[in-house]
């Protein structure tokens, strides 16, 4: 701040400077109004810059050392970082905690690459907030520090227009009316700059000149409007690059076994319906409980895929525009592992509780076209979490006559037997409206089939375990259709994709008819199940049961032979390949379905899997980020030194290049701290080099004076190895002026601004 702003008036000044750019810096942020979805990105940006630029400034009045303000900022980083960055860390959603602290320290660096990978909208848990947060503080702390410690107080606009770069990127590709927010900040900063400049330079009169801002102005407008009309043809319908448009989740569901192949595992026997798997409150009466929706069939099994959206990490938010039922359910895992997340309906928002809360955040990924979510990591016993969702309603019997299919990109099924493609054709024959059909295809299924786990020790039908297409083909062969939830459900989708009809299979578990709707709900094994859903344009997702009643399997009789007291045979398993096309999985097939097929194996250890490839771009984003806001500038500040050194030592003559040298070295004093005067000679400057450095370089310098001196204003003319002799005293002098400083003190040197803020006046 200059001398003629003094006492209060500087502090008025630098009132009305924290007003202005912290307000521009607030409103540069807005370009990542959509990744948040609320208002908390406005809370933690607007924060971050009133709190950097105001101990910034604070510390700059009282004329402290920047040390002192590092500290100063540092310590409000994290005291005002827990309510602002971190509000699910901290006490009362305000207050500092251990872990407020922890995430703010780790997050400097790792919240980056959440922040980019987590799907949108992405709420305020864990770090997520952090970013912002950050990047605000330091815009706050820069604009402040320039007003107040330079005479170029423009400069200080750089810091909203930083903000408004890092948000772009942060933000997706949609962006903000960043048109009309960057036209805001252009016009506030110019009157802003046109005012500042005038203050700081004692302009008789003071106040607001007007004609240069306006003037600029009408040149930004004309720019603007240039832009607005004439982009849009150059470019149509390109979306502004985003970095989370680049940065992957390396999650692919491919990587994990079909949850529906350990169907069996929960039902095989007794002990297994009965075994306690989660405990469910606020579950709808008659609700279900989601595990994975399966759209992906190869023959063998079907699995989860990506073909309606991808799997990515989300935070205490999910956006999902679906209508229906709010609720909020509290999950408690028992007995249940895996890494397919319980869930009911189309979540709309988790909140993880317990120790563990941190780690299954952070391995969460959720894909909202097929309402799946999967951790990781891995769930426990133990593991709590609260949902957020919505329950989308049944379509009215009186509305679907009315429906039709909707278009969602399926993966085509392969193998399918044609068995199965017969049935759905001759299950529909007649039937007129789509949804009917697909009625159809579920009564048939109900009517004709037999309920059975294939628990011999419960006298059930023989039921051998599994769907694939041998397993799925006796279905269809026996007349008694003896299977459970895994195979019908199976049999349905495969008829409707055959029709032409989006049909996935969804497993999970559905409350019991004892359920009222109200209180906790142990959920067992028994209550796993395994149903179909068909999208249609007007309705969304509409569930269907085809699985036959359990109390069925002991009202429908035996079948009998036709031909002979001996057990009809089955039909034998396909002829095997040549060994050249056959598949490994194709091998797999063939073993586990011969007649005496047994039941699958406890595949609890195939819910792990492989975690995916490296994410280098997630990885190069956390780490560059971060150093490319603390080495640009310091990049920067060598660059300017360089360039300028560089001009001067091949200035056109030689008599500028003397001058350069002796230029070059009261820089290098300057930016050790000697302050010079605007206006002295050479001779007089050398003086005060000496008074401020060892006696021994102020002779030094003397002489070195008096040398610049001659040869500049001299009649004789300078050659060239007069210049190389000239500036290798320069060396050396600026190495002594060096010499009784520390080596902290001499980096300083080189990164100070100081001589590159110098005004040298002509």
């Amino acid at each position: 701040m200059t001398a003629d702003v003094a006492g209060g008036r500087r502090w008025m000044v630098a009132a009305v400077d924290l007003v202005v750019l912290t307000g521009l810096i607030a409103v540069a942020a807005s370009a990542v109004a959509p990744v948040y979805g609320d208002l908390r990105w406005l809370a933690a940006a607007a924060g971050g810059a009133v709190i950097g630029g105001t101990l910034a400034g604070v510390v700059g009045l009282l004329r402290w050392h920047w040390s002192i303000g590092l500290v100063a900022v540092t310590f409000g980083y994290f005291v005002f970082g827990a309510a602002l960055a971190t509000p699910t860390a901290a006490a009362s959603g305000l207050f500092p905690t251990v872990e407020s602290t922890h995430r703010l320290a780790v997050g400097v660096i790792t919240s980056w690459r959440q922040l980019l990978t987590v799907a949108t909208p992405v709420g305020s848990s864990g770090t997520l907030l952090l970013p912002i947060y950050l990047t605000a503080l330091l815009a706050g702390c820069f604009a402040l520090s320039v007003t107040i410690r330079t005479r170029r107080p423009f400069w200080a606009v750089l810091a909203p227009v930083m903000m408004m770069v890092i948000s772009a990127l942060l933000g997706d590709s949609a962006g903000n009316a960043t048109f009309l927010t960057g036209g805001l900040i252009a016009v506030v900063s110019l009157v802003w700059a046109a005012w500042r400049v005038r203050l700081t330079a004692g302009t008789e009169g003071g106040g607001l000149d007007l004609r240069r801002p306006l003037s600029a102005v009408l040149v930004l407008t004309a720019a603007g409007a240039g832009a607005y009309f004439v982009a849009p043809r150059v470019a149509p319908d390109v979306p502004r690059t985003a970095l989370r448009n680049v940065v992957v989740p390396p999650f692919d569901p491919r990587d994990y076994p079909s949850p529906l192949a350990a169907f069996r595992k929960y039902v095989k026997s007794d002990a297994a319906r009965s075994a306690e798997m989660l405990t469910v409150t606020g579950l709808p009466k008659d609700g279900r409980i989601r595990l994975a929706a399966l759209d992906d069939y190869d023959g063998q099994v079907f699995n989860v895929s990506t073909s309606t959206g991808s799997f990515a990490r989300v935070g205490d938010r999910v956006a999902d525009p679906t209508e229906g039922e709010s609720v909020i359910v509290t999950v408690t895992l028992v007995d249940y592992q895996g890494i397919w997340l319980p869930e009911v309906g189309r979540m709309t928002g988790i909140a993880f509780d317990g120790e563990r809360a941190g780690e299954l955040t952070d391995a969460l990924r959720y894909s909202s076209g097929s309402a799946t979510g999967v951790v990781t990591t891995g769930l426990r016993r133990g593991d709590s979490y609260t949902l957020r969702a919505t329950v989308p309603p049944e379509p009215v019997k009186s509305e679907t006559a009315d429906l039709q299919v909707g278009a969602v990109p399926l993966p085509a099924p392969i193998g399918v037997p044609d068995k199965v493609k017969a049935a759905a054709s001759t299950y529909v024959d007649g039937v007129d409206s789509t949804f009917d059909r697909v009625e159809a295809l579920r009564t048939n299924l109900v009517d004709k089939g037999l309920f059975s786990h294939g628990d011999t020790s419960a006298n059930e039908q023989n039921s051998p375990s599994g769907h694939g297409a041998y397993r799925l083909k006796r279905l269809m062969d026996d007349r008694k259709m003896v299977g459970d939830q895994e195979q019908f459900a199976a049999a349905m989708t495969l008829m409707a994709r055959t029709l032409g009809l989006p049909a996935r299979v969804v497993m999970g578990f559905h409350a019991p008819d004892t359920y009222s709707g109200s209180g906790d709900l142990v959920v067992t094994g028994a209550d796993m199940s395994a149903w179909v859903e068909v999208y249609f344009q007007d309705a969304g997702w509409v569930t269907f049961d085809p699985t036959p009643e359990v109390e069925e399997i002991t009202q429908k009789p035996e079948r009998q032979s036709t031909s002979s007291p001996r057990q009809q045979a089955l039909d034998p398993p396909p002829p095997p390949q040549a060994p050249e096309q056959a598949k490994a999985s194709d091998v797999e097939d063939q073993e586990a379905n011969p007649e005496d097929e047994k039941e699958t194996d406890d595949p609890s250890e195939s819910e792990g899997g492989t975690a995916g490839s490296v994410n280098w771009l997630g990885i190069g984003a956390a780490v560059g980020i971060p150093l490319l806001l603390i080495g640009a500038p310091i990049a920067v500040v060598l660059l300017l030194k360089r360039r300028r050194r560089k001009h001067r030592r091949e200035a056109p003559t030689t008599e500028e290049r003397i001058a350069g040298g002796w230029a070059e070295l009261v820089d290098s004093a300057r930016d050790l701290g000697h302050v010079a005067p605007l206006v002295a000679t050479r001779t007089e400057v050398a003086a005060g080099l000496g008074a401020t450095f060892a006696d021994e370089v102020g002779r030094g310098t003397v002489l070195l004076a008096r040398q610049a001196d001659a040869k500049v204003f001299g009649p004789e003319v300078v050659e060239e190895s007069e210049v190389a002799e000239f500036w290798a005293l320069v060396d050396g002098l600026t190495r002594e002026f060096g010499a009784g400083r520390s080596r902290w003190r001499r980096v300083q040197a080189r990164l100070s601004t100081a001589s590159l803020r110098h005004r040298r006046r002509r």
